[in-house]
Parts: structure tokens; sequence; C-alpha cells
């Protein structure tokens, strides 16, 4: 890869070395300045046997890192951390104390991470931030920081702060306000960035998912469902899973001793009032994972040991790890359910704490999406359905304007002939008095005939 890719702690177990490089050196073409730029993955577990992840407190502490960071290789003017990993976890910490011990406490260190999927910063330490840009393409993060030939105390002589950051959502019309590109010419905001290949490729788009029927509409939500609000939250798009789909849709009506756990990554987007199209579920809900029963008599305590505090409030994220359709109660007995993803975590947990066997069984037929759909059909049909046609417009819009003006050109032929007949009438009553009485005009009682 010529140095583009980075693996500071993931190796080949055949080799023992690096998949990537552990470190790069980027050149400003323009600053000529250097970046110290090392690409760390969080300590992963679950890695195949073909590679091996080293612990992130190993590799700070090997004689390779304290080398490149004295600056005997090659002399540098920042750093930048890559990290798969949290804006804030701890490892991040890990990292920056063992940059500091070398290198001093007023080099700056900009970490940009990406694990969680939110848009998230957090300054460090005067000279150091952490910066994650949102998740799945919807945002354009930037960040600048000033070198450590410009630092004094974290700010400027005017007292301007030396690292800035901002979250830009992801659209071509975001983008060119963005560049303040000119639109003197009164075309559509967002069609300067646009190129021919690029618009073939938008068309192209569209027409796939059309013809996939991602623009059915199959209902419509009353109002907007929020994937990373807390489970407190009434507009919580999990809240309205856990609490509402679960239990309606899943468990049988007459028990009350059912519990469902899930890890809250499987849900991936808001939800928005108004239509829900086929590519919408797909958009919140994109692994249609399969339902399957653990098991039975699972005491609360159990199930409350087997999993911690996995599903109370995490730290600094209103959602925590797993979420749970219910409270449970230490001395009751639940059936529990989960995913396919997650049901080897779930057996092994419970099994460790009840030292039990399980046989779990998928329910034939039962999907996530499909609880989703049922939900849908049942409780959110719309008044109306609409089909989009087109980005940006749909045919019911087209619909509801041709409507609106057949009416309204009804009424105005309905008002419209009585009063062409009364003034034909009028017209024919005039013409007869005329031709009875010859030159004599009407009488005022014959002007004063209207219909």
């Amino acid at each position: 890869w010529n140095g583009k890719y980075l693996t500071s702690n993931v190796m080949l177990e055949a080799t023992k070395s690096a998949i990537g490089n552990r470190f790069t050196f980027l050149k400003g073409e323009q600053s000529n300045l250097t970046l110290l730029t090392f690409g760390f993955l969080y300590n992963f577990k679950n890695n195949c046997d073909m590679t091996t992840v080293e612990d992130v407190e190993d590799v700070v502490a090997s004689e390779w890192f304290g080398h490149v960071l004295s600056g005997k290789e090659v002399n540098f003017d920042a750093i930048l951390v890559l990290a798969h990993m949290d804006v804030v976890d701890p490892l991040v910490y890990t990292i920056l104390s063992a940059i500091r011990d070398i290198c001093g406490s007023n080099m700056p260190v900009q970490f940009i991470t990406g694990h969680t999927h939110h848009r998230g910063y957090e300054k460090l330490d005067e000279y150091s931030a952490s910066f994650e840009a949102g998740r799945y393409l919807d945002t354009l993060g930037f960040i600048s920081f000033s070198l450590k030939n410009d630092l004094n105390n974290g700010a400027d002589e005017n007292g301007n702060k030396l690292i800035h950051h901002k979250f830009i959502d992801a659209s071509v019309e975001i983008f060119e306000k963005t560049l303040r590109l000119d639109n003197t010419d009164e075309q559509p905001l967002g069609s300067h960035l646009l190129t021919d290949a690029g618009t073939k490729l938008r068309h192209m788009i569209h027409d796939t998912r059309q013809a996939l029927g991602l623009f059915d509409v199959i209902g419509c939500s009353p109002q907007t469902y929020y994937q990373s609000n807390g489970l407190d939250k009434s507009n919580s798009l999990w809240r309205l899973f856990a609490n509402t789909i679960i239990p309606e849709q899943l468990f049988d009506n007459e028990k009350n001793n059912q519990l469902f756990i899930q890890n809250s990554g499987s849900l991936r987007y808001d939800l928005f009032e108004g239509n829900i199209t086929v590519d919408n579920l797909i958009s919140v809900s994109p692994f249609n994972d399969d339902i399957f029963f653990v098991g039975s008599s699972i005491s609360g305590e159990d199930f409350s040991d087997a999993f911690g505090t996995s599903f109370t409030l995490k730290e600094y994220y209103e959602l925590p790890k797993l979420v749970v359709s219910g409270v449970p109660t230490p001395d009751k007995l639940y059936e529990i359910y989960t995913t396919s993803f997650d049901l080897d975590y779930i057996v092994l947990n419970l099994s460790n704490v009840t030292g039990r066997s399980f046989s779990p069984m998928q329910l034939p037929g039962i999907t996530k999406n499909g609880l989703w759909r049922d939900f849908i059909n049942t409780n959110w049909q719309c008044s109306h359905i609409e089909t989009q046609n087109e980005p940006g417009r749909n045919v019911s819009d087209f619909t509801h304007f041709v409507t609106w003006y057949a009416l309204v050109g009804l009424l105005l032929f309905l008002f419209l002939i009585p009063l062409i007949a009364c003034l034909v009438r009028k017209r024919y009553r005039y013409n007869h008095i005329v031709e009875k009485e010859g030159t004599q005009k009407k009488s005022s009682k014959h002007n004063g005939e209207y219909c």
C-alpha cells in the first residue's frame, strides 16, 4: 500500500510483522511541514487466526514506538493519530500519555477516531483533541490545529483557539455553501459540484432503487424517532422498538415474563415523520436478523449477573451497550429472546452464570424487519400512499397539484354555466321585447330582472 495503510498494532500471525505500516510521515506539499501519523485499532479480541491484534498498552511501551517519537528517524512538527476507537476511549488517553512522556506537553497531537458511529469532540489537554466525524458518510469532518511554533497556552496572541473543528452535513448543497461557490447564475443549489458522470450515476442509482421497489411506501410515522436518543425519551427509536414493537409483535400478551436483549448498534439511522418507504426501513434496520428463543426459567438476578451493567446507561452516551425490553426483577423467572447476531454472546454469558447449557431455537419466519413491518402495517397506515418518482419529488405532489386545480376548475365551471345561461336568457328576453314593441325600450321592470 506504499505507506497508505497504517496498522500500528495489527500483525500477520505468520510473519509477526505489521499488515500495513506501523506509522508514516505526511509531508505538506505547500507548507513543507511534517506530520507523524499512526493508525491504531482498539484492543480487538475477535480477530481471525491469521492476524494478531496487539494491546495498545503494549505497543506504546515498545522500543519502536519510543524510537519514532524521539525524532531521531525524522523530525516532525505535529502528530496525527488515526484510531478505530471511541472519541473518549481510555486507550486514547493511553496513547496520548505515552506521547507526552517522550515529546513533551506542547507537541500538537490530533486524534481522528471512528468506531461508535456518532459526532464527537473532546479537548484532551491544551494541545490535543479527539474528533469523530459522524457515521455512514453522513458527515464530512474538518479539523485544523496550529503547530508547536505557534502555540501559546492553547491560544494565539489574540486568545483564539488553536484547535478548530467543524461537522459538515454530507450533501452537495451543504458542500457548495461551505465552499462558497458562486450561485449567481440561478442554477439549483448543489449543481455546481455535479459532473456529467456524477449526474449519470445519480440517475442510475435512482433507477436501480426504483426497480427494486425501495421507493414503495409501507406506512407513515406519526413523529420522528432518533436512533441515538436514550430510552427515557419518547422520541427514542430504541425505546419504540424495545418497549412497543417487541411486546406487541413478538411476545405473548398473556405472559409477562419475557425479555428481549440485543446490542444497541443494530439500528443505524433515524426514522423520520411521514412516509416510510422500504428504503427507509432498510436504512433504519439494515440487518434483518433472525429471532431466537434462548431459554426459559432464567431468574432476573442471573440475567443481571450475566450482563452486568451493560444494559444500563453508558458514561458518555445516552444508549446502553445492550438494550433490554424491560427491567428484570431479581426473583422472577423469564423467557429470554435475542437475535442471530447476538446469540452466541447471550448464550455464553447466561451459561457462565447459571451453569446451564442452552439449546436456542430459531422462531420460524420471524425476523427483526418482519417485526417492524408487522407493527407498521398494524399501527401506522397512511391516509394516502405516496410513491417517490425521482429524488426530491414524489408522484403524490403532482397528483395533489392536479387534483387541486381540477377541483377549482370544476367549481368555476359550475358557477359560470348558470351565469352564462342567465345572460343568454336575459338577452333573449330583451330581443323578444324589442321585436314585440318595436323601438320601444324595455321598461324599468325588464331592466331589473336578473337571475
